[in-house]
């Protein structure tokens, strides 16, 4: 699994992919569609499921201004070119070393988000209890 915090301005696009696995995907604001279904847009407060092995062209709907969306992927997403033939397979990994490069070729502090900061602490459950006093 990992999560992607998409912004992007009226007429954006991303290129046309696949996704191996499934995505769910809540519109934070504006509001976005793919290309080949015109008809249909998801709009601020919408959530989305992309099942896997869908293949679309996402873009930024050009009348609802700039757009967020949080999206949660399994799996990589494999992008195609205008014949079906693969130009590239992204997954967290890649998307981290790309955001590792930028930091470093513009001199910003790389950010480690693959972890959290702080040790989870052990949860006690109530092993004891019975299911009337939870």
């Amino acid at each position: 699994l990992w999560v992607v915090l998409l912004r992007g301005r009226p007429g954006d696009r991303v290129g046309t992919h696949r996704h191996y696995g499934e995505v769910y995907a809540y519109t934070l604001k504006g509001a976005w569609g793919y290309i080949e279904h015109p008809e249909w847009i998801s709009k601020s407060g919408d959530i989305v499921h992309e099942a896997p092995g869908s293949v679309h062209t996402f873009y930024i709907h050009q009348d609802y201004g700039d757009t967020e969306l949080l999206a949660f992927l399994w799996g990589p997403l494999e992008y195609l070119d205008e014949f079906g033939n693969t130009i590239a397979i992204e997954d967290w990994r890649s998307i981290l070393k790309k955001n590792v490069d930028y930091c470093q070729k513009n001199n910003l502090p790389i950010v480690d988000v693959t972890y959290p900061k702080q040790k989870v602490k052990d949860v006690e459950f109530n092993k004891n209890k019975n299911k009337s006093e939870l």
